[in-house]
């Protein structure tokens, strides 16, 4: 992150998009058979793929502080979720900002709390991490559209009731509309953004989208879009470990749970499904 712009040179403004453990096999560029990803064929075919990618870390607190500081974990000491404020660890905005750059960041940014902050000139946080006291800009405005009740993304409402453990194993639509969702008010924070920002200087935007990590409840019309009896689950692992000696598992399983009216038990069935291709150790492609 030590780069300059010479003199001359015209800055180039950068947008980071970002889903939350969106597995780089459910896309139709990469094969898959039910996969309806349009946009994302077209970004993939007219970009550059990085098809041997993977994250410094599964959890996504160090994930992101690696992504965000070019550093490992063992090296900025994040291993867990959220954390103390990494004030020690310049972030990439630093870096811009320091070289003229509108920063903003929307979404799931998931970061220790007040990091970030000092360096961004926009942020609307769709989750209170690192301070739990402070209600979330994506909270705040359903409570004022009066839809507060009806928030399905971070804690199913049926299953508080029964102390959350398993909701990330059940599914529905949710209860709010595709426009009142996170995905589309992170959208919208990020155009709003792009409409409102100062047009003499370059912008350094992280656009994170908090789906389809779980809680799996998409809106009602991309939930209807998958027929619920069959989904063709991707492989668990390109590399199928033969060269180290370890039996590769034969097929991939999905569970589903749900919460019986009385809300006292939950019950949980286990669907297998061979794998819809064979993969192969060079088109490893992961994400968080």
């Amino acid at each position: 992150m030590s780069t300059t712009l010479s003199e001359g040179t015209r800055a180039k403004n950068i947008v980071l998009l970002m889903a939350d453990q969106f597995n780089a096999r459910c896309l139709g560029v990469e094969g898959h058979p039910e996969a309806k990803t349009p946009r994302l064929d077209v970004l993939a075919a007219s970009g550059t793929r990085f098809t041997r990618a993977y994250v410094q870390n599964p959890i996504c607190t160090p994930s992101r502080i690696s992504w965000l500081t070019g550093l490992y974990p063992h090296n900025h000491g994040y291993f867990g979720l959220s954390g103390p404020n990494a004030a020690w660890l310049p972030p990439a905005f630093a870096h811009f900002r320091a070289h003229g750059y509108v920063t903003g960041a929307v979404g799931k940014l998931h970061c220790p709390g007040g990091w970030l902050e000092p360096h961004l000139d926009y942020r609307r946080e769709a989750y209170p991490y690192g301070d739990p006291f402070r209600t979330s800009d994506y909270g705040e405005y359903l409570r004022c559209a009066g839809l507060l009740v009806d928030r399905d993304d971070d804690l199913l409402p049926e299953w508080a009731a029964v102390g959350g453990r398993g909701q990330s194993l059940d599914a529905r639509p949710s209860r709010l509309p595709y426009e009142r969702g996170v995905d589309h008010w992170t959208a919208a924070q990020a155009i709003h953004f792009l409409q409102t920002r100062p047009r003499d200087r370059p912008f350094f935007l992280w656009v994170s989208i908090p789906r389809p990590h779980q809680v799996s409840t998409p809106s009602q019309e991309f939930w209807d879009i998958y027929p619920e009896e069959r989904l063709t689950l991707p492989p668990n692992a390109d590399d199928r470990l033969e060269d180290n000696g370890m039996r590769p598992l034969p097929r991939t399983c999905g569970r589903s749970a749900s919460v019986p009216s009385d809300g006292h038990s939950s019950t949980t069935s286990v669907s297998c499904s061979p794998r819809w291709r064979t993969p192969a150790p060079t088109s490893a492609s992961c994400t968080t």
